[in-house]
């Protein structure tokens, strides 16, 4: 749902008369924010998408189980740290009506 979410964003963004050039441009101009645990970061110089990972498990009942919180780091040999962030809603990023 977060990538569809993020992808509808990206349409939105792109507006009217949709290309390809104008799609990458949306995604490329680091205004998307998307509604993940961890912070989107696609841009023209990073095409990295979401900067980090939240693991869990989904069990046979349908709950999950927290394996790992949300984390992030950068792409060289920086240090694996806890988001700081609260994860935003589609409403927040404004894909639905509030």
């Amino acid at each position: 749902m977060v990538q569809a979410y993020t992808f509808a964003q990206a349409l939105e963004a792109a507006g009217r008369n949709l290309t390809r050039e104008k799609l990458v441009d949306a995604m490329e101009s680091g205004a998307l924010e998307g509604p993940g645990l961890t912070p989107f970061a696609f841009s023209a110089e990073s095409h990295s998408g979401y900067t980090g990972a939240y693991v869990f498990e989904v069990n046979p009942d349908t709950s999950t189980t927290i394996v790992q919180q949300p984390v992030v780091t950068d792409r060289g040999d920086g240090p694996v740290t806890p988001v700081q962030a609260e994860r935003k809603t589609p409403e927040q990023i404004g894909l639905l009506e509030k």
